[in-house]
Protein backbone atom coordinates (compact mmCIF):
# COMPACT_ATOMS: atom_id res chain seq x y z
CA UNK A 1 0.00 0.00 0.00
CA UNK A 2 1.37 3.45 -0.86
CA UNK A 3 2.47 5.27 2.29
CA UNK A 4 3.18 8.90 3.09
CA UNK A 5 6.18 9.36 0.82
CA UNK A 6 4.79 7.37 -2.11
CA UNK A 7 1.54 9.32 -1.89
CA UNK A 8 3.51 12.56 -2.11
CA UNK A 9 5.30 11.24 -5.18
CA UNK A 10 1.97 10.47 -6.84
CA UNK A 11 0.60 13.90 -5.94
CA UNK A 12 3.46 15.52 -7.81
CA UNK A 13 2.73 13.45 -10.91
CA UNK A 14 -0.68 15.09 -11.21
CA UNK A 15 0.72 18.57 -10.61
CA UNK A 16 1.66 18.58 -14.29
CA UNK A 17 -1.97 19.52 -14.92
CA UNK A 18 -2.00 22.56 -12.61
CA UNK A 19 -3.61 25.75 -13.95
CA UNK A 20 -5.01 23.91 -16.96
CA UNK A 21 -8.67 23.49 -17.90
CA UNK A 22 -10.07 19.96 -17.80
CA UNK A 23 -11.29 19.31 -21.35
CA UNK A 24 -12.35 15.68 -21.01
CA UNK A 25 -13.05 13.05 -18.38
CA UNK A 26 -13.34 9.25 -18.61
CA UNK A 27 -14.30 6.90 -15.78
CA UNK A 28 -15.40 3.35 -15.08
CA UNK A 29 -18.35 4.55 -13.02
CA UNK A 30 -19.54 1.09 -11.93
CA UNK A 31 -16.19 0.10 -10.40
CA UNK A 32 -16.05 -0.02 -6.62
CA UNK A 33 -13.53 2.83 -6.37
CA UNK A 34 -16.52 5.15 -7.03
CA UNK A 35 -18.72 3.57 -4.35
CA UNK A 36 -18.85 6.80 -2.32
CA UNK A 37 -18.49 9.26 -5.16
CA UNK A 38 -21.11 11.78 -6.30
CA UNK A 39 -20.74 11.09 -10.01
CA UNK A 40 -22.56 14.27 -11.02
CA UNK A 41 -20.06 16.42 -9.13
CA UNK A 42 -17.26 14.38 -10.70
CA UNK A 43 -18.61 15.08 -14.19
CA UNK A 44 -18.97 18.76 -13.28
CA UNK A 45 -15.17 18.96 -13.15
CA UNK A 46 -15.16 19.20 -16.97
CA UNK A 47 -14.46 22.75 -18.03
CA UNK A 48 -12.98 23.65 -14.63
CA UNK A 49 -9.40 24.70 -13.89
CA UNK A 50 -7.15 22.45 -11.79
CA UNK A 51 -5.94 24.90 -9.13
CA UNK A 52 -3.96 23.10 -6.43
CA UNK A 53 -3.23 19.78 -4.74
CA UNK A 54 -2.32 18.56 -1.30
CA UNK A 55 -1.73 15.31 0.55
CA UNK A 56 -2.32 14.30 4.15
CA UNK A 57 -1.12 10.87 5.07
CA UNK A 58 -2.55 8.44 2.55
CA UNK A 59 -5.20 10.86 1.23
CA UNK A 60 -4.95 13.15 -1.77
CA UNK A 61 -7.03 16.19 -2.60
CA UNK A 62 -7.22 18.13 -5.87
CA UNK A 63 -9.02 21.49 -5.96
CA UNK A 64 -10.75 22.81 -9.07
CA UNK A 65 -12.40 26.11 -9.87
CA UNK A 66 -16.09 26.35 -9.02
CA UNK A 67 -15.38 25.20 -5.44
CA UNK A 68 -15.05 21.56 -6.52
CA UNK A 69 -12.78 19.05 -4.83
CA UNK A 70 -11.62 15.63 -6.00
CA UNK A 71 -10.33 13.28 -3.31
CA UNK A 72 -8.45 10.02 -3.85
CA UNK A 73 -7.30 7.30 -1.47
CA UNK A 74 -4.94 4.95 -3.31
CA UNK A 75 -5.80 1.84 -1.29
CA UNK A 76 -3.60 -1.23 -1.78
CA UNK A 77 -2.59 -0.88 -5.40
CA UNK A 78 -3.61 2.56 -6.65
CA UNK A 79 -1.26 4.98 -8.37
CA UNK A 80 -1.33 8.29 -10.24
CA UNK A 81 0.64 9.21 -13.32
CA UNK A 82 0.80 11.73 -16.12
CA UNK A 83 0.63 10.74 -19.78
CA UNK A 84 0.66 12.60 -23.12
CA UNK A 85 -2.63 14.17 -24.32
CA UNK A 86 -3.21 11.36 -26.86
CA UNK A 87 -2.93 8.60 -24.23
CA UNK A 88 -5.30 5.61 -24.65
CA UNK A 89 -6.60 4.25 -21.34
CA UNK A 90 -6.55 0.58 -20.31
CA UNK A 91 -8.85 -1.59 -18.19
CA UNK A 92 -7.34 -0.66 -14.80
CA UNK A 93 -7.29 3.09 -15.56
CA UNK A 94 -10.50 3.93 -13.70
CA UNK A 95 -10.29 7.74 -13.89
CA UNK A 96 -8.71 9.69 -16.74
CA UNK A 97 -8.55 13.49 -16.72
CA UNK A 98 -7.64 15.07 -20.05
CA UNK A 99 -6.02 18.47 -20.39
CA UNK A 100 -4.58 20.16 -23.47
CA UNK A 101 -0.97 19.44 -22.46
CA UNK A 102 -1.26 16.16 -20.53
CA UNK A 103 -3.55 13.36 -19.37
CA UNK A 104 -3.79 12.48 -15.66
CA UNK A 105 -4.54 8.84 -14.85
CA UNK A 106 -5.69 7.03 -11.70
CA UNK A 107 -4.95 3.31 -12.00
CA UNK A 108 -5.99 0.72 -9.41
CA UNK A 109 -5.87 -2.99 -10.37
CA UNK A 110 -7.23 -4.30 -7.06
CA UNK A 111 -9.76 -1.47 -6.59
CA UNK A 112 -9.40 -1.04 -2.83
CA UNK A 113 -8.95 2.69 -3.40
CA UNK A 114 -11.59 5.38 -3.18
CA UNK A 115 -12.61 8.40 -5.25
CA UNK A 116 -14.84 11.10 -3.80
CA UNK A 117 -16.06 14.51 -4.97
CA UNK A 118 -17.27 17.43 -2.88
CA UNK A 119 -18.54 20.91 -3.57
CA UNK A 120 -17.97 23.90 -1.26
CA UNK A 121 -15.50 26.58 -0.35
CA UNK A 122 -13.77 24.12 1.95
CA UNK A 123 -12.91 20.54 1.20
CA UNK A 124 -15.36 19.23 3.79
CA UNK A 125 -14.66 16.20 5.94
CA UNK A 126 -12.11 14.49 3.68
CA UNK A 127 -9.21 15.22 6.04
CA UNK A 128 -11.18 15.70 9.25
CA UNK A 129 -10.66 12.20 10.68
CA UNK A 130 -6.86 12.43 10.51
CA UNK A 131 -4.59 13.73 13.24
CA UNK A 132 -2.06 16.55 12.91
CA UNK A 133 0.52 16.16 10.19
CA UNK A 134 3.57 14.43 11.60
CA UNK A 135 5.94 17.20 10.50
CA UNK A 136 3.68 20.03 11.67
CA UNK A 137 4.16 22.14 14.80
CA UNK A 138 0.94 20.60 16.15
CA UNK A 139 2.63 17.18 16.44
CA UNK A 140 4.06 18.09 19.85
CA UNK A 141 5.82 15.94 22.42
CA UNK A 142 3.13 16.59 25.11
CA UNK A 143 0.44 15.50 22.64
CA UNK A 144 2.51 12.44 21.77
CA UNK A 145 2.81 11.49 25.45
CA UNK A 146 -0.95 11.87 25.88
CA UNK A 147 -1.64 9.56 22.99
CA UNK A 148 0.82 6.97 24.31
CA UNK A 149 -1.03 6.95 27.63
CA UNK A 150 -4.40 6.52 25.92
CA UNK A 151 -3.06 3.52 23.97
CA UNK A 152 -0.95 2.00 26.74
CA UNK A 153 -2.27 -1.51 26.09
CA UNK A 154 -1.53 -1.41 22.36
CA UNK A 155 1.51 -2.98 20.78
CA UNK A 156 3.83 -0.24 19.52
CA UNK A 157 3.53 -1.46 15.90
CA UNK A 158 -0.27 -1.20 16.04
CA UNK A 159 0.17 2.21 17.66
CA UNK A 160 2.25 3.52 14.75
CA UNK A 161 -0.26 2.23 12.21
CA UNK A 162 -3.16 4.22 13.71
CA UNK A 163 -4.03 6.72 10.96
CA UNK A 164 -5.90 8.90 13.45
CA UNK A 165 -2.54 9.97 14.88
CA UNK A 166 0.08 8.86 12.34
CA UNK A 167 -1.47 9.77 8.98
CA UNK A 168 0.52 8.18 6.19
CA UNK A 169 2.62 5.76 8.26
CA UNK A 170 2.14 2.23 6.95
CA UNK A 171 3.73 -1.15 7.36
CA UNK A 172 7.24 -0.54 6.04
CA UNK A 173 7.58 2.89 7.63
CA UNK A 174 6.47 1.55 11.01
CA UNK A 175 9.05 -1.25 10.79
CA UNK A 176 11.73 1.29 9.86
CA UNK A 177 10.86 3.56 12.77
CA UNK A 178 10.85 0.71 15.29
CA UNK A 179 14.15 -0.71 14.03
CA UNK A 180 15.86 2.66 14.23
CA UNK A 181 14.43 3.11 17.74
CA UNK A 182 15.44 -0.40 18.87
CA UNK A 183 11.86 -1.31 19.80
CA UNK A 184 10.29 -4.71 19.26
CA UNK A 185 6.97 -4.31 17.36
CA UNK A 186 5.06 -6.33 19.97
CA UNK A 187 6.14 -4.24 23.00
CA UNK A 188 3.22 -2.46 24.65
CA UNK A 189 3.39 1.31 24.46
CA UNK A 190 2.67 1.44 28.18
CA UNK A 191 6.12 0.06 29.08
CA UNK A 192 8.03 2.72 27.14
CA UNK A 193 10.10 5.11 29.22
CA UNK A 194 9.82 8.87 28.75
CA UNK A 195 13.10 8.82 26.87
CA UNK A 196 11.85 6.10 24.54
CA UNK A 197 8.61 7.97 23.88
CA UNK A 198 10.57 11.11 23.05
CA UNK A 199 12.93 9.14 20.79
CA UNK A 200 9.99 7.43 19.07
CA UNK A 201 8.44 10.78 18.19
CA UNK A 202 11.80 12.14 17.02
CA UNK A 203 12.59 9.13 14.82
CA UNK A 204 9.09 9.16 13.37
CA UNK A 205 9.53 12.76 12.26
CA UNK A 206 13.07 12.23 10.96
CA UNK A 207 12.14 9.15 8.92
CA UNK A 208 9.00 10.80 7.52
CA UNK A 209 10.94 13.94 6.60
CA UNK A 210 13.71 11.93 4.93
CA UNK A 211 11.26 9.70 3.08
CA UNK A 212 9.33 12.71 1.77
CA UNK A 213 12.56 14.31 0.56
CA UNK A 214 13.97 11.18 -1.07
CA UNK A 215 11.10 8.85 -2.00
CA UNK A 216 8.64 11.69 -2.50
CA UNK A 217 10.91 13.04 -5.24
CA UNK A 218 12.32 9.96 -6.96
CA UNK A 219 10.10 7.17 -5.56
CA UNK A 220 12.81 4.50 -5.22
CA UNK A 221 15.53 6.64 -3.58
CA UNK A 222 15.54 4.94 -0.17
CA UNK A 223 18.58 5.86 1.99
CA UNK A 224 21.35 3.29 2.27
CA UNK A 225 21.48 1.51 5.60
CA UNK A 226 17.73 1.51 6.15
CA UNK A 227 15.91 -1.67 7.09
CA UNK A 228 13.72 -1.14 4.03
CA UNK A 229 16.28 -2.76 1.74
CA UNK A 230 16.31 -5.98 3.80
CA UNK A 231 12.73 -6.29 5.05
CA UNK A 232 11.44 -7.20 1.57
CA UNK A 233 14.11 -9.83 1.01
CA UNK A 234 13.46 -13.50 1.61
CA UNK A 235 16.87 -13.63 3.30
CA UNK A 236 16.61 -10.30 5.08
CA UNK A 237 19.70 -9.50 7.15
CA UNK A 238 19.99 -6.83 9.84
CA UNK A 239 22.21 -4.01 8.49
CA UNK A 240 23.72 -3.56 11.96
CA UNK A 241 24.33 -7.08 13.30
CA UNK A 242 24.31 -9.09 10.05
CA UNK A 243 21.88 -11.67 11.47
CA UNK A 244 18.60 -12.85 9.90
CA UNK A 245 15.56 -10.71 10.52
CA UNK A 246 12.53 -12.16 12.27
CA UNK A 247 9.30 -11.96 10.30
CA UNK A 248 5.87 -12.65 11.71
CA UNK A 249 2.39 -11.14 11.92
CA UNK A 250 2.01 -8.43 14.55
CA UNK A 251 -1.29 -6.59 14.85
CA UNK A 252 -2.52 -8.20 11.64
CA UNK A 253 0.47 -7.01 9.59
CA UNK A 254 3.64 -8.80 8.56
CA UNK A 255 6.48 -7.25 10.53
CA UNK A 256 10.24 -7.52 10.18
CA UNK A 257 12.69 -6.81 12.98
CA UNK A 258 16.11 -7.74 14.31
CA UNK A 259 15.99 -9.93 17.45
CA UNK A 260 19.27 -8.42 18.69
CA UNK A 261 18.46 -4.76 17.95
CA UNK A 262 14.86 -5.11 19.09
CA UNK A 263 14.53 -7.63 21.94
CA UNK A 264 11.06 -8.18 23.35
CA UNK A 265 10.35 -7.13 26.92
CA UNK A 266 7.34 -6.66 29.18
CA UNK A 267 8.74 -4.07 31.57
CA UNK A 268 10.35 -0.63 31.40
CA UNK A 269 13.89 -0.08 30.17
CA UNK A 270 15.76 1.90 27.57
CA UNK A 271 15.91 0.46 24.08
CA UNK A 272 19.10 0.27 22.04
CA UNK A 273 19.83 3.42 20.02
CA UNK A 274 21.51 3.15 16.65
CA UNK A 275 23.02 5.73 14.35
CA UNK A 276 21.40 5.21 10.94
Amino acid sequence: MPELAEVEFYRKQWDLGLQQVLVGLELHEKRRVFRKCDLQILRDLSGKTFQRSRALGKKLEFAFSGDLFLGIHLGMSGGLRSEPPQFSSESHDHLVLRFSKCTLVYRDPRMFGLVICQKGRESGDWFSNSGPEILSDAFTLPLFHQYVKRKADWGVKKFLLDQAFFPGVGNWMADEILWQCGLNPAIKTGVLSEGEVSNLRCKTRVICRTALRRIGEKYDDVPKGWLFHERWSGKGICPIHSIPLEKTVVGGRTSAWCPKCQPFRTGPGMAVKKAV
